[in-house]
């Protein structure tokens, strides 16, 4: 019996289901292997977070430990049992999940501080049980120092943990790239060779019909190499087509490349937009959550002056209005846009506190065009470049030294240099610096207000129309120099930053 061959069709539908299964057994064993270094990150990232959350309680808990010694009420009281029992609760959960003799002497250690507390809850609230609840939370709070110090040892033990975890992560990707790249190269292998033996069944009769019709046509047509073109076949007419498919295509192609390009550049500002918002919204928001009952504060500080006032204390009373309107002026401007001299007078403030710490170790000069003075920049801008070269350039020299501000106007710009005489600035750290300010997403919005925060704000408000300076030199000399666009405040006019950045 005759042996039936298979057909072109079969052959390609095999090859396509082995590649198929072959690509598929693949990505099976890979999917399974990420899960399981997924699942050990997922449980060490778990573990963290139970720790962190219990340091977290543990600090909260003392708080109303405290709270409770000093008033002893039943919110108090509750608040501490809760605080308590969380903390107790977390720690609980991370023992189960660890088997590690430090988490156990944790455990054990903040079931103690709980009895403590339960204790303190014993001592009579009135007054004559104060001592006595001092005493105690004494105790709770050698009992809290021990955790503590418990918990920076068990913080290296999850440090080794997490190392761990990552140098597996690491090796485990590279063992997979390799197996990856065999893998390619085998399908690539069998592919070719498939598409070599698929080519020659394929093109094989082709062949031989072209040969075919060469040799009729040599024996009728002798006189003509081959078809005319007026002459056209089934393969030349399908050529034409094809090729009119392809410059068809072709322009189709470059059309919606340039829709893709300009629909690209619209994403990207929007998304520049919104994170440009997004990160303002959060900076707003921590303006907000560090204004703590300032009318409290400011009310507290206008108390201490009067006292100061009565009792002649001509200096004290100073410092304390330039106190208040330095902390007046750092909260109630954070959102706002204000002239040069507001500026001025409140880095004037600051040093003048500074002065008062620091005697004859500081020196400063600040010097303004009058031209200059009415011109918009967003609040806190000088005093933290002011408050930079405080602590890093003059705080650090015994002998101290010499702070330098001076505002000038060039052609349609204001230019505003910070200089100082002190420690200066490395110049790996100053090449780190420039680097920071150069690139997009330097800000940071976790970091307080700082150099690169302030250029980056500044970058923000005047729409990249700003240009930046660093010159420093150790131990001679740091000299910041920034230049943005002159802008006029109109007579009575309220500017926010919002509306200074929509114009």
């Amino acid at each position: 019996m005759k042996k039936r061959r298979s057909s072109l069709k079969g052959r390609l539908l095999s090859f396509c289901f082995f590649m198929i299964g072959f690509v598929f057994l693949i990505s099976i064993l890979v999917m399974a292997a990420d899960q399981i270094y997924l699942s050990k990150e997922q449980k060490l990232l778990e573990k963290q977070h139970l720790f962190a959350l219990s340091f977290n309680q543990l600090e909260e808990a003392n708080r109303n430990v405290y709270a409770y010694a000093q008033t002893p009420s039943d919110t108090n009281k509750k608040r501490c049992q809760d605080s308590t029992n969380d903390m107790i609760d977390s720690i609980a959960k991370l023992k189960d999940m660890l088997d590690s003799p430090l988490i156990l002497d944790c455990y054990y250690m903040m079931k103690k501080y709980g009895e403590q507390t339960e204790e303190l809850f014993l001592i009579n609230r009135d007054s004559q049980g104060s001592n006595e609840r001092l005493e105690q939370y004494t105790k709770i709070d050698r009992q809290n120092a021990l955790i503590r110090k418990l918990h920076q040892n068990f913080f290296s033990v999850l440090e080794k943990d997490r190392d761990n975890v990552q140098r597996e992560l690491f090796q485990w990707n590279i063992g997979k790239t390799v197996a990856v790249v065999i893998a390619t190269g085998l399908i690539l292998s069998i592919s070719v060779t498939f598409v070599y033996q698929f080519a020659k069944k394929l093109l094989g009769p082709i062949e031989h019909l072209t040969a075919d019709v060469r040799e009729i046509q040599k024996k009728f047509r002798p006189q003509q190499s081959f078809l005319p073109i007026e002459e056209k076949d089934e393969t030349q007419v399908l050529l034409a087509a094809f090729h009119e498919m392809v410059a068809t295509i072709e322009a189709q192609i470059q059309e919606l490349e340039k829709k893709a390009i300009l629909e690209q550049k619209l994403k990207e500002e929007e998304i520049s937009k919104l994170e440009i918002q997004a990160k303002l919204d959060r900076t707003q928001l921590k303006m907000l959550q560090s204004r703590v009952n300032p009318h409290f504060l400011f009310n507290v500080l206008n108390l201490i002056g009067e006292f100061a006032f009565l009792e002649n204390a001509e200096r004290t009373e100073d410092v304390i209005i330039r106190t208040r309107d330095y902390l007046r002026y750092s909260l109630a401007n954070l959102d706002k846009v204000v002239t040069v001299k507001k500026e001025l007078d409140h880095v004037r403030d600051y040093f003048m506190i500074q002065k008062l710490r620091f005697g004859k170790r500081l020196e400063f000069e600040v010097h303004a065009e009058e031209v200059c003075l009415d011109a918009l920049v967003p609040a806190m801008i000088l005093q933290p470049l002011a408050e930079n070269s405080m602590i890093h350039g003059i705080g650090p020299l015994t002998k101290g030294g010499s702070i330098w501000i001076d505002v000038r106007k060039e052609k349609e710009q204001i230019c505003c240099i910070v200089e100082d005489n002190g420690c200066g600035i490395e110049e790996e750290k100053l090449l780190e610096i420039q680097k920071r300010i150069s690139e997009e997403s330097s800000y940071d919005d976790t970091q307080g207000i700082g150099l690169v925060n302030v250029i980056w704000r500044m970058r923000v408000y005047f729409h990249g129309r700003i240009e930046t300076e660093i010159e420093s030199k150790p131990n001679v000399k740091t000299r910041i120099v920034i230049r943005f666009p002159y802008q006029k405040k109109e007579k009575g006019e309220e500017i926010d930053v919002q509306d200074f950045i929509g114009g």
